[in-house]
C-alpha cells in the first residue's frame, strides 16, 4: 500500500476519503485551521510567558483534524483495488506543507517559554508531527532532525518524561517511516539517507542524559540502515565536545578494542535498554510478555492499542500472529524491533562457519541484525570477523539485509565522505 497519496497536476475533486461522519469536509476542516488555529498560536506567540493551557486547544483541534485524515486516506485506501492510494486535494496538501514546515517548528522552538501544562502540550504536539509526516512525505529526509530537535526545547524539571516520549516515537515510527519504504512506482526500494539521522543522533546525545535513550536510537539505527558507524563518526567530528564524549562512547560499544586501557574508558561501559512489553489491549500477559514487532498501520494500533491511541503499536508474537494471521508485509507495513546488542564481544561469533583457523581469536569488524544470520542467536545481533562477514555477505545485493561495518580505513575507503569524516574525527 502506498503511504501518500499520488498528487495530480489538475486539482482533485474531494472523494469519500475527505468526507468525516459530521459530513463535513476536511477542505472545511482545514480551512479552519488556517482561520481559527492558526490565528490563536499567532496571539499566543506575541506573549512573553503565555500560559501552557492555551495552547492546548488549537493543538488539540490541529491533532483531530489531522487524526482524522490519517485514518480517512488509510481506510479509503485499504478498500480500494489493489490498495490505491486516494487522491486529496492541493488545498489540504499545501496546509499540511505549511504546518511542516511552518506552524509546528514554530510550536517546538517556542516551548521553553511555556512554563503550566507543558506535559499536556508536549504530548499533543509530538503526537501532532507524528500525522504530518503520515500525511506529508516530500520532506521526508528532514524529519528526523525536525522531530529529535524538539530534546532540545521539551525537558523540563516538571515533565520527566519528555525524553522517554520523544525518543520512543522518534525510534518506533519517525525513523522507521523514513528509513523503510514500500517499492516504488517503478520497482526500486525508496529509502532516504541523509544527514538527517546524523543530526537525530546528535540531538538525542545532546539532549538525553540516560544511557538507554542513546543505546535506543543506536540500536535501532542499526537495525534500519547500514553505514551507522558513519553517523557517530560524523558525532564526534561535528559535535560539541560534550555530545563528542557521548558518541566516542557508543563507538566503543559497539566496536570495542582489546586493549585495557580502552576498555576502562567510561564512556565506553554502558548497560541496556529494556524492550517495550506488548501494546494489544487484549494481550493476557501485556505486563510481562515483550513486544518483537512493530505494526506501522494507524487502522490496526486505533482499534488494538491501549491506552492513548498512536499511528504504530508494539506487538507480542502471539498478538501479532492473531490480530495480522497470514497478512502480508507488503500490504501492511510491520517490522521486527530491534533487539539491545548485549555483551558486545570484540571476538567473531559465528563460529559454525568460521573460515579462520580459531574462530575465538578472530577480531570482529562486523555486526549483522539480518534474521538469515541471527538465528542461531535467537534474533539477538551477531558479531562477525571479516572472513565470516565475506563468506556471509559475499553475494548479498539486497539492501535491506542490514549489517554495520566498523570505522574504515581512510586511506583505502572508495567512500570519501566517510574517509573525510573519519580523519575529520580523529582529529578532534
Amino acid at each position: 500500500m502506498a503511504l501518500r497519496p499520488r498528487r495530480d497536476e489538475a486539482a482533485a475533486a474531494p472523494t469519500s476519503a475527505s468526507l468525516g461522519r459530521s459530513g463535513e469536509s476536511l477542505e472545511a476542516e482545514f480551512r479552519k485551521l488556517d482561520s481559527l488555529s492558526y490565528g490563536q498560536l499567532k496571539v499566543f506567540f506575541a506573549r512573553e510567558s503565555p500560559n501552557g493551557d492555551e495552547f492546548v486547544q488549537p493543538l488539540s483541534e490541529i491533532q483531530r483534524v489531522l487524526k482524522r485524515a490519517v485514518l480517512d486516506l488509510f481506510t479509503t485506501s485499504s478498500g480500494t483495488e489493489g490498495g490505491e492510494s486516494p487522491v486529496i486535494s492541493q488545498q489540504i496538501e499545501n496546509s499540511v506543507y505549511t504546518l511542516a514546515t511552518e506552524k509546528l517548528p514554530q510550536i517546538i522552538a517556542f516551548m521553553p517559554k511555556i512554563k503550566t501544562f507543558k506535559q499536556e502540550v508536549g504530548i499533543l504536539l509530538l503526537d501532532a508531527l507524528c500525522y504530518v509526516m503520515a500525511l506529508e512525505q516530500a520532506s521526508l529526509s528532514t524529519f528526523p532532525s525536525t522531530f529529535a530537535s524538539c530534546l532540545l526545547y521539551l525537558p523540563d524539571p516538571e515533565w520527566e518524561g519528555a525524553c522517554d516520549e520523544t525518543v520512543s516515537r522518534l525510534c518506533h515510527y519517525v525513523l522507521p517511516m523514513c528509513l523503510v519504504r514500500p517499492p516504488s512506482e517503478d520497482g526500486q526500494l525508496v529509502s532516504h539517507f541523509s544527514l538527517g539521522t546524523s543530526a537525530a543522533l546528535m540531538m538525542v546525545l545532546q539532549g538525553c542524559e540516560q544511557a538507554k535513550h542513546h543505546l535506543l536510537i543506536a540500536d535501532t539505527l542499526m537495525h534500519l540502515k547500514r553505514d551507522v558507524c558513519t553517523d557517530i563518526l560524523s558525532v564526534v567530528a561535528y559535535g560539541t565536545s560534550s555530545v563528542r564524549q557521548k558518541a566516542l562512547g557508543l563507538l566503543l560499544h559497539y566496536w570495542p578494542l582489546p586493549q585495557p586501557e580502552f576498555s576502562r574508558h567510561p564512556s565506553s561501559t554502558y548497560g541496556e535498554w529494556s524492550t517495550p512489553n506488548c501494546e494489544n489491549e487484549s494481550c493476557r500477559r501485556a505486563l510481562t510478555t515483550r513486544a518483537t514487532t512493530l505494526c506501522l498501520n494507524p487502522l490496526c494500533a486505533m482499534e488494538h492499542k491501549k491506552g492513548q491511541p498512536k499511528l504504530y503499536m508494539l506487538l507480542c508474537p502471539d498478538c501479532n500472529a492473531t490480530i495480522h494471521g497470514s497478512t502480508s508485509t507488503e500490504s501492511h507495513l510491520r517490522l521486527l524491533l530491534p533487539q539491545p546488542l548485549r555483551d558486545v564481544k570484540p571476538n567473531c561469533e559465528f563460529q559454525k562457519i568460521c573460515s579462520g583457523v580459531d574462530c575465538q581469536v578472530n577480531k570482529a569488524e562486523v555486526t549483522c541484525y539480518d534474521g538469515s544470520c541471527t538465528a542461531i542467536q535467537n534474533g539477538q545481533p551477531i558479531r562477525m570477523c571479516r572472513a565470516c562477514h565475506n563468506k556471509q555477505h559475499g553475494d548479498i545485493s539486497d539492501p535491506k539485509h542490514i549489517f554495520q561495518v566498523g570505522p574504515p580505513d581512510p586511506w583505502l575507503s572508495d567512500d570519501l565522505s566517510a574517509s573525510s569524516t573519519m580523519l575529520e574525527a580523529v582529529s578532534k
